[in-house]
């Protein structure tokens, strides 16, 4: 909506004192289990048994309790591409 403007009727709306609101952030590409932080570590996702790995599905590697799901969604993040990794010559499905 234009500044000025006015909301649909029936469409709920809130005052925010001159804050500009943003959609949330896509990552388009992303290792989503992967953290470096203050718990001095970082999760390895990439799979390298094979060069070519069609059957690879990436969803079965999320882990939505881990705890970067918790930091993107805090900075906005609301969705993540999630890649099988980089290592392979065909590495699987993305989900």
């Amino acid at each position: 909506m234009e500044a000025g403007g006015t909301a649909p009727a029936g469409m709920p709306g809130m005052e925010l004192g001159g804050r500009v609101v943003m959609p949330g952030t896509i990552i388009a590409r992303a290792f989503a289990n992967d953290w470096i932080g203050d718990l001095k570590w970082q999760v390895q996702n990439d799979e390298i048994t094979e060069p070519i790995v069609p059957e690879m599905n990436a969803l079965y590697a999320v882990d939505p309790w881990f705890p970067s799901y918790r930091v993107n969604t805090t900075i906005g993040v609301n969705a993540i591409n999630v890649t099988p990794g980089t290592l392979n010559l065909v590495g699987g499905k993305v989900s």
